[in-house]
């Protein structure tokens, strides 16, 4: 489970409630990760740029070396276009950002993605 940045500190509390009610071993554990989404008609092009994405299908995972890491990469897609969230280390994620930038992806927020949201 990947719980928003903002969030993630009422979504922890939550769960440690929600633990009780299952059987069974269920831990909680915290990775120092950050998750970079890239979303829109040219998402499999401008990460093509950065490795080769093969035929990831929709829903599928892979492990890529991106800037000199291995990262996880899943295709998926929340805003009725292509679209791909990016596991990588908290100190890469500002490069990761960055060369997005650089190769003509313009920012946006998770105020503006969730504006077009289809549910």
């Amino acid at each position: 489970m990947v719980v928003n940045a903002g969030c993630q500190e009422k979504d922890y509390v939550h769960i440690q409630a929600k633990m009780k009610e299952f059987n069974g071993d269920v831990r909680v554990v915290r990775l120092e990760k950050s998750l970079v989404a890239l979303q829109g008609p040219e998402a499999a092009m401008q990460l093509s740029k950065l490795g080769d994405i093969g035929a990831l299908p929709f829903m599928g995972q892979k492990e890529m070396v991106i800037l000199g890491e291995k990262m996880v990469v899943t295709r998926c897609g929340y805003t009725g276009e292509d679209g791909f969230e990016i596991s990588c280390s908290n100190g890469k994620a500002a490069e990761l950002c960055n060369a997005f930038r650089e190769g003509g992806v313009a920012m946006a927020g998770l105020g503006a993605r969730d504006t077009l949201r289809l549910e």
